[in-house]
């Protein structure tokens, strides 16, 4: 048996004010994102339209050289990347690999993308046939 549901009160969010960021604000929220977990061909693409994540990678590795691994705090270690030395960064790879593993098991993710890629595109391809352009 389950707890019961609390009502749904949307007084708070009546009093939720929406902040405006700047775009380069933006910018420099994104940049603490710095792309360890993707393949490499995805990160380098992401560094090729984002070169600003350069600049955090270059940051990363300036903190692992002040103050050591973030996992471990091994100041004598080998960096490996992201901050983490060689071997917290093979550990912590290992585990997120398996993880994908675990949570993409059973599914089919080639039809998943051409799917999503095909809803994406609807409103372009949508607006192609209109303006008489070409597919």
């Amino acid at each position: 048996m389950s707890r019961p549901q609390k009502p749904l009160d949307l007084r708070k969010v009546d009093k939720v004010t929406t902040v405006v960021v700047e775009p380069k604000d933006i910018l420099e929220s994104l940049l603490i994102f710095d792309a360890r977990c993707l393949d490499r061909h995805t990160a380098h693409e992401l560094l090729r339209i984002l070169p600003e994540l350069l600049h955090i990678r270059r940051a990363w590795k300036a903190h692992f050289l002040e103050y050591g691994c973030i996992s471990c705090h091994k100041k004598n270690a080998r960096y490996g990347s992201g901050g983490f030395c060689n071997t917290c960064h093979a550990k912590i790879m290992q585990r997120m690999l398996k993880r994908h593993r675990k949570l993409t098991a059973g599914r089919n993710i080639p039809q998943e993308i051409a799917e999503l890629k095909d809803a994406l595109l609807l409103r372009y391809n949508a607006a192609q046939r209109l303006l008489g352009g070409e597919e």
